[in-house]
């Protein structure tokens, strides 16, 4: 691990040719298990049970930046604090492991213009986790 991102090491970078369930062999072999289960049994088998974009995957990540579009979606309130998205390494942790989550990162990560996907501009009240944390921005991994 290391305090900085070393971005001319290309171990940084995410093999791209590959979708997220497909980044861990077990995982894959899983998945792929569980299709081959399904051969025969179902009109149309699939590789994955949730697709990788999807509104709430979506708003997951930009609860800082829009709150008004989570809060529609969530019937007026925010998610419980241990869900909403506070942690770039627990969920590309999970991401890599749980094999209900599939979920890609969206362009806004991507670009240095919308800082608020990561960081609580609005300081927004968005809770505290059962430990007893207070989300707020996102916490950043060791690189």
């Amino acid at each position: 691990l290391s305090f900085t991102l070393d971005l001319s090491n290309p171990t940084t970078f995410r093999d791209l040719s590959k979708p997220m369930g497909a980044l861990n062999q077990e995982r894959l072999q899983y998945f792929q298990k569980r299709y081959q289960g399904m051969v025969g049994t179902v009109e149309q088998p699939f590789l994955y049970g949730t697709h990788y974009s999807a509104p709430g995957y979506v708003l997951y990540y930009l609860i800082r930046s829009m709150p008004e579009q989570m809060l529609f979606l969530q019937n007026g309130k925010f998610d419980a604090p241990d869900r909403i998205f506070s942690s770039i390494e627990h969920c590309f942790n999970c991401a890599q492991t749980n094999h209900a989550d599939v979920k890609e990162l969206i362009p806004e990560f991507y670009s240095s213009t919308h800082r608020d996907v990561l960081m609580n501009t609005m300081n927004l009240d968005l809770g505290a986790t059962q430990m007893g944390d207070r989300v707020h921005d996102v916490f950043l991994p060791n690189w």
